[in-house]
């Protein structure tokens, strides 16, 4: 086998796909500079990894990349064979990763944003009303963050849901729940008080993968059918 089918082989595993996703999202999205729009991969990436500008710096840039990576690969487990040929063991594997990832980002988030604009107290009425909050102009930002939290809350109960043995039908139901709601949660945290969505250009990404996973999601819920 030559050394090209030999990573292409890697790459085509849970973990090569992971690894990947990853170092794709630390190089084009942690390595993008918001001030000057372009990349910046030997300053930003230094400053991440060398501790150049603080430890806090640090853990909030990693943990957006592998926020986002773990959103990635969990869509990446539920597009159709026809895109990406993976055994079922293999989106298993696949979907448990993701897993792990995310609930690792909604610890550390939870800890660092408790309290702040982006998790409000339970006293401050964290999903208190958030419909009303968005209608309005000064609640507006409060309102989105609320919403986030709650998509973000449904989709990570779907994916723990998901792992138990239910029936096909069901599991479908939320691998569709997963990823629609994971991608809300990701789309609506990162929105400002305009309806402008803030993220850099690689962060993208999802959206179309996740197109074309929910898809593939609802057609096998549908029919009964194998992604």
């Amino acid at each position: 086998m030559s050394l090209k089918a030999q990573l292409m082989t890697s790459l085509m595993t849970p973990l090569g796909l992971s690894g990947a996703t990853t170092a794709g999202y630390i190089l084009f999205y942690t390595g993008y500079s918001k001030k000057t729009k372009s990349l910046q991969l030997s300053q930003n990436l230094l400053d991440v990894f060398l501790l150049r500008k603080s430890l806090g710096h640090t853990l909030v840039e990693l943990n957006k990349a592998l926020s986002l990576s773990g959103l990635t690969t969990l869509l990446i487990s539920c597009l159709p064979s026809s895109v990406m040929p993976l055994s079922v063991d293999d989106r298993k594997d696949l979907w448990n990763k993701s897993l792990y990832i995310l609930l690792g980002h909604t610890a550390y988030s939870t800890i660092k944003y408790y309290g702040s604009n982006h998790i409000p107290r339970i006293t401050d009425g964290l999903f208190s009303n958030p419909i009303s909050n968005l209608m309005k102009k000064e609640t507006r930002v409060k309102g989105v963050k609320q919403t986030s939290l709650i998509l973000g809350t449904l989709s990570q109960a779907a994916l723990i849901t998901n792992k138990f043995d239910y029936k096909p039908e069901l599991k479908y139901l939320t691998m569709l729940s997963a990823v629609i709601g994971g991608t809300a949660h990701f789309y609506t945290m990162e929105l400002d008080y305009k309806w402008v969505l803030q993220v850099r250009p690689y962060a993208y990404l999802p959206f179309p993968i996740c197109a074309v996973a929910a898809a593939a999601c609802a057609r096998s819920y549908l029919t009964d059918s194998p992604l």
